[in-house]
């Protein structure tokens, strides 16, 4: 998905957007929560044939920890919390599934903005 908002002339990235909000997935720092934010403000992501979703030319990827906690970034990428399905037609939708066998969505926290 590109971004929005940008011309066509921009080379377009990956965002990780929240169509109910119209918001994009933001890192201010590697201790603070993801949260969501003005898509002009996000980095891009890759998403990897390996289905992780990663922050570009980093070795961050986004980590599903347990269900209803919030998810993180991390640089060990290979367990199964890493991988990201995209599910239904819209691929507007992704899940990962967790160590214990349940899978989980991201969704936010609607008092907080967080992933």
């Amino acid at each position: 998905m590109g971004r929005p908002g940008l011309s066509s002339e921009a080379r377009p990235d990956k965002v990780i957007f929240h169509p109910s909000t119209g918001f994009c997935v933001l890192r201010k720092s590697l201790i603070e929560p993801l949260k969501l934010g003005s898509c002009t403000e996000s980095e891009a992501w890759s998403y990897t044939p390996e289905k992780t979703l990663s922050l570009k030319n980093t070795d961050l990827c986004l980590q599903a920890d347990e269900l209803g906690e919030i998810a993180k970034l991390g640089i060990i990428c290979s367990d199964s919390s890493s991988r990201w399905d995209v599910i239904l037609d819209s691929k507007m939708h992704i899940s990962s599934k967790l160590a214990n066998g349940s899978t989980v969505c991201i969704d936010i926290d609607s008092n907080t903005s967080t992933i």
